[in-house]
């Protein structure tokens, strides 16, 4: 009769503890969520999501604010983020991460760097970037996007138009705000500036300003094409 009260005891803790931690030792399941807000300086009203990491998949599909939340089950970052709509595909990349959340912003200046960390990482596409062997550091994106801004600055500056803060984080800002149809103007410092340098009736960004991120990219991130990453 004990046994079988302890075996009944037992169930009871499991069923309890549900998926927190499964029964006969194993770990629980934890989601790596990925949120964020897609825009061309416009935000990307029902863009589908799709999100591809060193481990783990997702989909979504965005809000009429361009915002969207994917939870990747067993996901661990770095995360390559896609998102379209009819002709426009934009990407960026999240920080390492094994558990948790991390923003991921997916405007014309993520997918500007994305492409550029594809040179300076030697990846040879930008599934690579989320190959352990060629996937960026932590620290190699953080020196990225300051390199990144201060060559949007350049450009803005040379437009006549404000410059936007040297700390602004084009990838993973939690305060993005993009306009909307209905609200034209609510975007923030960084959705401005992208109306202010895509030119008139296109999503990407001038050639020139490509040419001088993909080399300022360059410049701060190590290449690797043999397969260490350095730091988190």
């Amino acid at each position: 009769m004990k046994a079988i009260q302890n075996k009944l005891g037992l169930i009871a803790i499991c069923v309890g503890a549900l998926t927190l931690v499964a029964c006969g030792g194993d770990s629980a399941t934890v989601p790596l969520t990925l949120r964020g807000v897609a825009a061309t300086g416009l935000a990307i009203d029902g863009g589908s999501v799709d999100v591809r990491c060193v481990s783990g998949t997702g989909t979504a599909t965005t809000l009429a604010n361009g915002s969207y939340t994917v939870n990747v089950q067993n996901g661990q970052g770095p995360c390559l983020v896609t998102v379209t709509k009819g002709a426009v595909v934009l990407r960026s990349i999240s920080p390492r991460s094994t558990t948790g959340s991390a923003v991921v912003n997916v405007t014309p200046f993520s997918n500007a760097i994305v492409d550029a960390l594809v040179v300076a990482k030697g990846a040879g596409s930008v599934t690579g970037l989320i190959n352990s062997a060629t996937a960026p550091s932590n620290t190699e994106l953080t020196a990225a996007v300051t390199a990144v801004v201060t060559q949007i600055n350049v450009a803005l500056v040379a437009a006549g138009e404000p410059p936007l803060a040297a700390n602004t984080d084009l990838l993973s800002s939690p305060t993005y705000v993009a306009a909307t149809a209905t609200a034209p103007g609510i975007g923030d410092a960084t959705d401005k500036a992208l109306d202010f340098l895509i030119p008139v009736n296109t999503t990407a960004l001038p050639p020139t300003l490509v040419t001088a991120i993909t080399t300022a990219t360059d410049n701060v991130v190590a290449p690797n094409a043999t397969g260490a990453t350095g730091g988190n």
